[in-house]
């Protein structure tokens, strides 16, 4: 599991500064990624500019803040929240650093519900499709506009769990990912 943790966050950098080169973007930009690693476990990846002190706030969708604390860091920072003892429904992880606010919103279904993926919007016209039960194989992935029209198609080996990031700035949204594998089938909308 660690082992592939730090995969996906090796693959979430390179795809992440890749994207900045292309897009002249600085470097110095903070950037932040929650991920769905198990039921009711989530992953929050920061990259921060500057050594500070960030504030992390979990609220719920009334946006009642149901968590907070507060994390020094220098540069960025990886940590795991459980969401076990909340009820089921969407909870927005809220990460201020002082200059910059950046909200990531999950939806948290109680256990008996499979969801083997996961897609985040990230700030600019980026996605984040995270799978982390997708078992082993192949993974077939699609991207839909509203109307259907597909938009990207393509297959994955995978063992286990994987995370992309695909960049659909030249299209117009909403967007259905489509994800069929060992782990089973989900289809998200965003």
């Amino acid at each position: 599991m660690t082992k592939t943790l730090f995969i996906i966050v090796g693959m979430l950098a390179a795809f992440a500064a890749a994207a900045r080169v292309g897009k002249g973007v600085s470097s110095a930009d903070p950037e932040m990624v929650v991920i769905h690693q198990k039921e009711g476990s989530y992953r929050l990846i920061y990259k921060g500019n500057d050594k500070s002190n960030v504030r992390v706030k979990i609220l719920d969708a009334d946006h009642h803040l149901v968590y907070e604390e507060h994390v020094s860091q220098s540069g960025g920072f990886l940590r795991s929240y459980n969401l076990d003892n909340l009820k089921e429904g969407d909870y927005t992880f809220r990460v201020e650093d002082g200059a910059t606010m950046m909200e990531r919103t999950v939806a948290y279904r109680l256990p008996g519900e499979k969801l083997i993926a996961q897609v985040v919007k990230m700030d600019d016209e980026r996605y984040v499709l995270t799978c982390p039960s997708c078992g082993k194989g192949t993974v077939r992935i699609s991207i839909t506009d509203e109307n259907g029209t597909l938009l990207y198609e393509g297959n994955r080996k995978v063992r286990g769990s994987f995370a992309e990031i695909y960049n659909l700035g030249g299209f117009s949204g909403p967007f259905n990912f489509e994800i069929t594998g060992a782990g089973g089938a989900a289809r998200v909308s965003k």
